[in-house]
């Protein structure tokens, strides 16, 4: 089984092995991928933002798969209930696609003559900027957000596979975080300085073994006076069953327990259960059809699904804490 860890420990040992299994509320696990025995063919490195306020809903990643690189986007503009998205693939990443070691520093960015993306990190401050031509439907893309994290907890995670000792998987979510700057996507702007608007950031390294079905569910919402924000993963691997599994209430992480997921990964209008053993966590994901249609955008081999959620979660002092309606992400992966 895995275990909470609270000092910075390497990924790799000397021959390679992995050493960590486990998770932290801060970022000790150091990723020394050079002293991995994964190929570079089959290590997995994106770099993935959400920006959210009440018009608009913001993702954007870049990543090394390997073969080839991804840059993707997708845009949900909640006053008319219409989404934009593009995915472009490069192949032979190698030297257009680097990706940083770590998620406290480094710069990522894409160039050509079609796309200029980059992010960036200084001090406790994110910066996205984005110019895209033709993002969707002959409308261009452009942002320029600042990100400040404010100290917030992330949930890190760290677990090799069982009986391939080339394979890993490392991940920070930091949700939680303030963002501010200004969006523009055909004739629409939208000044994220007057609203306000939560980021977060997943960081995923991974080099897996043949095929592996993964899904994560997140989701963001006010609960009383506080916001909250919920996480779920799993499809990994029996043994780390819930390894991801968390919630924050005003950036303080609260460890979640396994749940089971239940729901149909290539239908994009199922309705997908998340449930603990006793019940005390019982969340119901239920796809939009708000505007006519379904809000969803396959990235690559993702599907990410725009809905919300409903249910219940029962803390340890038997504490109620309802959802109704958290705007929500689920994403079924391909790994």
């Amino acid at each position: 089984m895995y275990r909470e860890y609270f000092d910075t420990v390497s990924m790799f040992d000397k021959n390679g092995d992995m050493i960590p299994f486990g998770w932290s509320k801060e970022p000790v696990f150091f990723y020394n991928k050079l002293n991995s025995s994964a190929s570079a063919l089959r290590v997995k490195e994106s770099d993935t933002y959400c920006i959210r306020n009440s018009h608009l809903l913001l993702t954007v990643s870049i990543a090394n798969l390997g073969l080839y690189g991804v840059v993707s986007g997708t845009i949900i503009d909640f006053d008319s209930f219409r989404i934009g998205k593009k995915v472009v693939k490069k192949m032979f990443p190698f030297i257009r696609f680097k990706m940083p070691e770590s998620s406290l520093s480094g710069d990522v960015a894409y160039n050509d003559s079609q796309i200029g993306m980059k992010f960036s990190k200084a001090g406790t401050k994110r910066y996205l900027k984005c110019d895209f031509l033709n993002f969707y439907n002959n409308k261009n893309l452009y942002f320029n957000i600042e990100i400040d994290e404010e100290k917030a907890e992330s949930m890190n995670a760290s677990l090799p596979f069982d009986n391939s000792k080339t394979s890993y998987f490392t991940k920070r979510f930091l949700p939680q975080m303030r963002a501010k700057g200004i969006v523009r996507f055909g004739g629409n702007e939208y000044n994220l300085d007057k609203e306000y608007t939560t980021a977060y950031l997943n960081w995923t390294r991974i080099s897996a073994p043949n095929k592996v079905y993964y899904h994560e569910l997140i989701a963001e919402g006010q609960f009383k006076n506080s916001t909250m924000t919920i996480h779920f993963g799993g499809g990994l691997s029996d043994n780390s069953e819930g390894i991801e599994n968390c919630l924050f209430l005003d950036k303080k992480l609260i460890k979640l327990g396994p749940v089971k997921a239940k729901g149909h990964a290539n239908d994009l209008r199922s309705v997908w259960k998340f449930h603990d053993k006793d019940n005390n966590i019982y969340i119901e994901f239920v796809p939009s059809t708000k505007g006519g249609g379904e809000l969803h955008a396959k990235n690559d081999k993702k599907n990410i699904i725009y809905g919300n959620i409903y249910g219940h979660i029962i803390g340890n002092d038997n504490s109620v804490m309802k959802i109704d309606g958290f705007d929500s992400l689920l994403i079924n992966t391909t790994l």
